[in-house]
């Protein structure tokens, strides 16, 4: 069966050579307009995607948290290079997850609960079936790396990369638009930015109108990249980059040479052509392939934060009124009438203690539950968070879980004497199902312990 075929009109009618739709022809016929994207959440943008005419198809009720939902995207390739249609991309050990077919550029798009590691199947006759697994933020594009898939094991030792240099990429992103003209005996242009800044008074009032060309629809976001530097290693023969941000990704290859630089350019869309606000992150690959070792590079990867559209409050083509204000709750930013940007959301973390006062509890804990603050640990080795925000700590012998409104309540008991280790075990193989029982099911906590506790060290609380 030649992959290649699928490019003749006499093999498309084939089910191998059947990708599902592309996601861009799928949103192009929705009737969600462009103006409310802004105040969409992550899940209501790619929420298209789910369907049995769209690109994720499921075979029930949709199974995805929306607070916690993210889209992998990723391509599949032959040996040769030749993008793969009709392979089968599913998720191992969730059914109900669904699955989707790549299409005819060997691309994918699947919608999944982030927060957790995943395994992803891809499966397609006559090639050997391939499993990965990735870890999975939420709320995010996660694009993987290319999958190549082989018809048969290569047992051909792979090339020794350990005496070649690794890339050392250096990245400078464009920086936030928080400067702005303070005063108007300052200069109208930001050189930190390069923005223009005017503003004038509105005769008979207090207020006066504002505008930062940064906020105009044809200001871009920029990334600089430095991939070598002015000595490069020796027998390096092509330098490879890869950008991907909000699920867009940017491929190019360069011969190697000195001081190889290249500007990325973002339009601040997403990779369905939908605008995006607020800050995101770009992955950037820089790869080293030697002359010597033509079957392998060396990637090292770098991220910086890119800043997309503004919300706009006035809508007076680009004036603004400098006493009002619009917050972008979505992304945690706060858009000032007089230019000034409040980023809520790159604050620095604050810290606190939620949990343990510093003495050590008994083994057997009768009276542990009730208010976490203050609460006694004995000797806390594992952590997992929960999607309505509870937190399942592993404390020696015990999964104890605190609620978001400050209370904790054990959940699961460790019998056997080996608590250290299991404890870290269970707590990181049970979390997704408890938290995936308690979005599709009312009953008590303690019920659905039930199904989960099938080890015999492990006792219902």
């Amino acid at each position: 069966m030649d992959p290649d075929c699928c490019l003749q009109s006499s093999c498309q009618s084939q089910a191998y050579c059947r990708g599902l739709p592309d996601p861009q022809d799928v949103i192009s016929q929705s009737l969600q307009s462009p103006s409310q994207q802004a105040a969409k959440s992550f899940y209501d943008r790619i929420s298209f995607l789910i369907g049995s005419e769209s690109t994720h198809v499921i075979p029930g009720e949709s199974p995805f948290n929306k607070s916690l939902a993210s889209v992998i995207r990723g391509q599949v390739l032959t040996a040769d290079g030749t993008p793969l249609i009709g392979v089968n991309v599913s998720f191992f050990h969730y059914p109900e997850y669904g699955y989707t077919i790549t299409r005819q550029d060997g691309m994918f798009d699947l919608v999944a609960n982030g927060g957790a590691s995943l395994t992803l199947v891809f499966e397609r006759s006559p090639f050997l079936t391939q499993y990965h697994t990735v870890w999975i933020p939420w709320n995010v594009f996660y694009v993987m790396d290319t999958l190549v898939m082989k018809k048969e094991e290569n047992d051909i030792p792979s090339c020794d990369l350990s005496g070649f240099v690794r890339p050392n990429p250096i990245i400078v992103s464009s920086p936030l638009s928080t400067f702005f003209r303070s005063s108007p005996e300052d200069s109208p242009i930001i050189p930190e930015t390069q923005v223009l800044h005017e503003e004038t008074t509105i005769p008979g009032t207090d207020l006066k109108l504002s505008y930062l060309s940064s906020r105009a629809a044809g200001y871009k976001s920029v990334l600089k990249i430095t991939m070598t530097q002015s000595v490069i290693p020796f027998n390096l023969m092509k330098v490879h980059l890869m950008v991907a941000v909000v699920g867009r990704l940017f491929q190019k290859w360069f011969p190697a040479s000195p001081n190889l630089a290249y500007t990325f350019i973002w339009d601040k869309t997403d990779a369905y052509n939908q605008k995006v606000y607020g800050l995101s992150e770009a992955v950037v690959s820089v790869g080293y392939e030697y002359e010597s070792c033509l079957d392998l590079t060396l990637w090292e990867k770098r991220t910086a934060i890119l800043q997309g559209y503004e919300l706009d409050a006035s809508n007076m083509g680009g004036w603004t009124l400098d006493k009002h204000h619009v917050l972008d709750v979505q992304n945690g930013i706060l858009y000032k009438g007089n230019g000034e940007n409040q980023f809520i959301s790159q604050q620095p973390p604050v810290v606190s203690s939620i949990m343990g006062n510093g003495r050590r509890r008994s083994i057997s804990c009768p009276s542990c539950n009730g208010q976490a603050d203050g609460n006694k640990l004995l000797a806390p080795v594992a952590l997992a968070c929960g999607i309505d925000g509870s937190l399942y700590v592993g404390d020696f012998n015990y999964v104890r879980r605190i609620f978001p409104s400050g209370n904790v309540t054990s959940v699961l008991e460790l019998r056997n004497k080996d608590f250290r280790h299991r404890t870290t075990e269970t707590v990181d193989n049970i979390f997704l199902t408890l938290n995936k029982m308690a979005a599709y099911s009312k009953r008590p906590l303690r019920k659905m312990n039930l199904i989960i506790s099938v080890q015999d060290d492990l006792r219902v609380i």
